[in-house]
């Protein structure tokens, strides 16, 4: 069908008439919309039942002896043998931090930046950079921009 221009096709062009299709696993006949979409099935059963011994993604890849070989015999990445290992310390906040102390904090600083006075965008950071220090004193609001200006330095 031919639009005037601005006019869109509601179904993209695709023909919506249905035409009579052989399934390919079964061989049972069904109504198709599309014709044009490869292969055809009657149903989700029979295009599963179609995809059994198929390979899938990389589980059909053969690899030769060499791969194999160097794949066997790449350094094992553990500890600190690994890129991102930082000596075994975790870095987490206690519940009572996240819970009570967030909003306690907020509340006695006013709910505002104690660097530049925003009020938008607030993190409860800790002064001596360890997260399981809660004590009051050590407690200070920034906003999000002062708090990243801080830990990178600028």
């Amino acid at each position: 069908m031919v639009f005037k221009r601005g006019n869109v096709s509601l179904n993209n062009g695709i023909s919506t008439k249905r035409t009579l299709q052989k399934c390919e696993t079964c061989g049972l006949e069904h109504w198709e919309r599309h014709p044009s979409i490869k292969p055809k099935y009657c149903s989700r059963e029979c295009y599963y039942k179609s995809e059994i011994g198929k390979p899938s993604g990389s589980s059909g890849i053969k690899w030769t002896k060499e791969q194999k070989l160097k794949l066997k015999n790449r350094p094992i990445r553990k500890k600190e043998n690994h890129w991102n290992w930082k000596g075994g310390k975790i870095k987490h906040y206690s519940t009572n931090f996240r819970r009570r102390l967030n909003k306690l904090i907020k509340e006695r600083d006013g709910y505002m930046c104690k660097n530049c006075g925003s009020n938008k965008l607030l993190i409860v950071h800790h002064k001596d950079m360890n997260h399981r220090n809660d004590n009051l004193n050590n407690l200070i609001t920034l906003c999000r921009s002062c708090h990243a200006r801080l830990h990178n330095g600028k």
